[in-house]
C-alpha cells in the first residue's frame, strides 16, 4: 500500500506540473520489478517454529483470515507475468513429469493416469445423482444406492493405488520435488489455475515471523486483551497484533503477486 500511496503521490505532483524533472515518471508506474521469493517454506516447518497466537486457525485449512480476507488472492492466476499463455494444470503436471528420471516418470504418469480415472468416476456419478455430493445435499434415490457403494469401492482402491505410487515417488523425490507434487495434485484439467492459497498463506505466515511477532512481546495481549466477541464488522472490535502483522504481509504478498503472476 506505501507503494501505490506514493505512485499517486508523484502522479498527483506530475498533474500540477510540480514534479521535478529529476524524476523519471516511467519508472513510478507499473509494473514493478519485486523479487518472488521461490525457497517457500513448508507449513510444517513454519509451524515448527515459535507459535504465534491466533495465527494457526486463523491463516490455515480455511480459517478465518483464508476464508476472507485472503480471497483476493484468487484475482491471480499460477502463470508468470511475462508468459503469453495461461498455463494450465496439465501443462505444469507434463513440465514436473519431463524433469523426473526414467523410473519416476512411469510411477508419476500412472498416478495421473489413476487421477484421471477418478475425475472420470466422479463426473459420471455427478451426471447421474449417485455421487457424494447427491449425498451431501440428501439427493441420492434408493435405486442409486447400489450405484454409489461401487463408485465409492472403486474411489477406494484407486486412491489405495495412487497413495501406494505416492510412497515409492517420495522415496526418490527430494523436499523440492516433494513440494512440487503436492502442488500439481489433482490438476489434471486444462483450465488455467489460480495461485495456491496454501503457499499465499505460507507467505504471510513468513512475513509475520520476519516482522518480529514474538510471545515474549505480543502474546500478553493477544490472548488476554484482543477478542472475536463482536462482529468483525465493529469498529470498536479489538484486534491482534498478530493480526495486524497479517494485514501487512497480505498487502506487501499482493503487491509481488502484481508484479509476478498474470491477473486471471
Amino acid at each position: 500500500m506505501i507503494r501505490e500511496y506514493a505512485t499517486l503521490i508523484i502522479e498527483y505532483a506530475n498533474s500540477q506540473n510540480a514534479l521535478s524533472t529529476d524524476i523519471i515518471l516511467e519508472d513510478c508506474r507499473p509494473p514493478f520489478n519485486s523479487k518472488w521469493p521461490y525457497d517457500i517454506f513448508t507449513k510444517e516447518e513454519l509451524l515448527s517454529r515459535e507459535e504465534i497466537y491466533g495465527l494457526s486457525y486463523s491463516l490455515y485449512d480455511f480459517g478465518d483470515f483464508q476464508k476472507y480476507s485472503m480471497r483476493c488472492v484468487e484475482n491471480w492466476s499460477n502463470t508468470p507475468i511475462d508468459d503469453e499463455d495461461f498455463i494450465s494444470g496439465t501443462t505444469l503436471q507434463e513440465n514436473f513429469l519431463y524433469e523426473l528420471n526414467e523410473q519416476a516418470q512411469e510411477l508419476y504418469e500412472e498416478y495421473i493416469e489413476l487421477d484421471n480415472q477418478e475425475s472420470i468416476l466422479y463426473d459420471e456419478a455427478l451426471e447421474k445423482d449417485y455421487s457424494p455430493l447427491d449425498i451431501f445435499i440428501g439427493n441420492l434415490k434408493e435405486e442409486n444406492k447400489k450405484l454409489y457403494d461401487e463408485y465409492s469401492q472403486n474411489e477406494i482402491k484407486i486412491d489405495k493405488k495412487k497413495e501406494a505410487i505416492k510412497n515409492q515417488l517420495f522415496t526418490m523425490f527430494s523436499k523440492e520435488e516433494k513440494l512440487k507434487f503436492e502442488e500439481l495434485d489433482h490438476l489434471y484439467n486444462e483450465k488455467h489455475i489460480q495461485f495456491d492459497i496454501d503457499i499465499a498463506a505460507r507467505l504471510v505466515h513468513e512475513k509475520v515471523i520476519e516482522l518480529g511477532w514474538t510471545n515474549k512481546y505480543f502474546k500478553s495481549f493477544d490472548s488476554t486483551y484482543s477478542h472475536d466477541t463482536v462482529s468483525r464488522y465493529s469498529d470498536k472490535r479489538i484486534e491482534r497484533i498478530g493480526k495486524k502483522y497479517q494485514w501487512i504481509a497480505l498487502y506487501e504478498l499482493l503487491a509481488k503477486l502484481s508484479d509476478n503472476f498474470k491477473r486471471k
